[in-house]
């Protein structure tokens, strides 16, 4: 082995985490052909057998997973070099790739990387938008931006807000239950609904002082994207819930109302996740910084309670 090699074990350790020579190439932006064709060298250059290789799926040799150790660990200390060279530099460059999910992609992530690139134009970016989750370091991500509940992953984790799911409607539909005071009232109402969030035949709320109502659903739609959710609302055809970051528009322009004002379904995580703990690359950091004051700043505009975003948590920790 030389240092020529490293190349190729950086391509192996994509492999395995991708589950198959064609994702790991996807992941990478080469061929499948060329990946094949560097774990091929590998393999001859270390004089063993790595993969096993089947027709439905790869398993590591022994040796295999030792080698992946190293070559995972090579991969991570490039990342380190990198961070520590870009913080002598006077601008950010390189690519900045960041993991998200589509409806967080288009509302969220693409508008903040769009104003940073303009601030830095030796800068690019790299917006990966997909609802399931990725090893970081194997498909050479810098930051994901995500929903929901942190898994354990290894992955150093930045809790950036926790945003409320209000109930809404258009006001045209929302005027047939102008009198409801809380969720209990709203029985035998169309509803709107995420297909992949719940899959209940009722949902259940919570009150301002932590009381919970229960409501048996009158389903009239649904779809598997939050945007899907929100044009089903928009057009009028049932009563829903959203993350607010995706309302904060509608209800600004009154196109959405809020019904049962201070009762939500429930509260989800905002959060980052960041390979390492070390060293951040410059593009890295500037990113995480312009998106927490894009949330602050939604947070001021929003603090007379006509937006949803002043219930955002600020974050403690801006690293």
């Amino acid at each position: 082995m030389h240092a020529r090699d490293l190349p190729l074990l950086a391509v192996f350790s994509a492999v395995i985490p991708h589950g198959s020579f064609t994702a790991a190439a996807n992941a990478l932006g080469l061929s499948k052909s060329l990946v094949s064709d560097n774990v091929r060298m590998l393999e001859e250059r270390c004089g063993v057998r790595l993969i096993e290789r089947s027709t439905r799926k790869l398993r590591l040799t022994q040796v295999g997973e030792q080698v992946l150790v190293t070559a995972t660990a090579i991969s991570e200390a490039a990342r380190s070099l990198d961070a520590i060279l870009e913080e002598h530099r006077n601008a950010p460059v390189g690519t900045l790739r960041i993991a998200t999910t589509h409806d967080l992609g288009s509302i969220l992530v693409a508008p903040v990387a769009a104003r940073l690139l303009l601030q830095h134009p030796q800068m690019t970016v790299d917006i990966v938008s997909d609802d399931l989750s990725q090893n970081l370091i194997a498909s050479r991500i810098d930051v994901a931006v995500r929903l929901g509940v942190p898994r354990e992953s290894g992955n150093v984790v930045r809790t950036l807000a926790h945003i409320p799911e209000p109930i809404v409607a258009t006001p045209a539909l929302a005027s047939s239950y102008a009198t409801a005071s809380r969720p209990r009232e709203l029985a035998g109402a169309p509803w709107a609904r995420h297909s992949l969030v719940s899959r209940s035949d009722s949902l259940t709320f919570l009150g301002p002082k932590g009381e919970t109502d229960t409501v048996p659903l009158t389903l009239r739609a649904q779809s598997n994207t939050g945007e899907g959710v929100r044009a089903l609302l928009l057009a009028g055809v049932g009563i829903g819930v959203l993350p607010e970051y995706m309302l904060v528009e509608d209800l600004r322009r009154g196109a959405l109302v809020r019904l049962c004002p201070g009762w939500i379904w429930k509260q989800v995580t905002l959060y980052a996740e960041l390979p390492s703990a070390k060293r951040k690359p410059r593009r890295s950091q500037l990113f995480l910084q312009a998106l927490i004051e894009t949330i602050c700043a939604k947070g001021t505009e929003g603090s007379s309670g006509a937006l949803g975003w002043h219930r955002f948590t600020k974050p403690k920790d801006h690293a």
